[in-house]
């Protein structure tokens, strides 16, 4: 026996309000569907890798996810450090 169809939709629902409340903190910079059955890449900021899992902890659909952080650093020929980019 799976979750109800209307629990599921509510989730969904709630993640979207939470990812816009993220958005809205600059927690939540981009977001993008990968192919694939619900699939998603997220670009994140945070201060701290436990700050970082608090962030993802926090998320409606977080019981149901796989998640993978990837803590990155900038890269020196970064156009956009290297002012190439507005």
């Amino acid at each position: 026996m799976g979750t109800a169809g209307r629990a599921v939709q509510d989730t969904g629902t709630a993640g979207a309000g939470r990812a816009r409340e993220l958005a809205e903190r600059r927690q939540l910079l981009r977001l993008w569907r990968l192919p694939g059955l619900d699939r998603f890449l997220g670009l994140w900021q945070a201060s701290r890798l436990a700050e970082m899992r608090a962030i993802v902890a926090s998320l409606p659909l977080s019981a149901w996810m796989t998640t993978e952080i990837t803590p990155l650093t900038p890269h020196p020929s970064d156009p956009l450090l290297a002012g190439l980019r507005p």
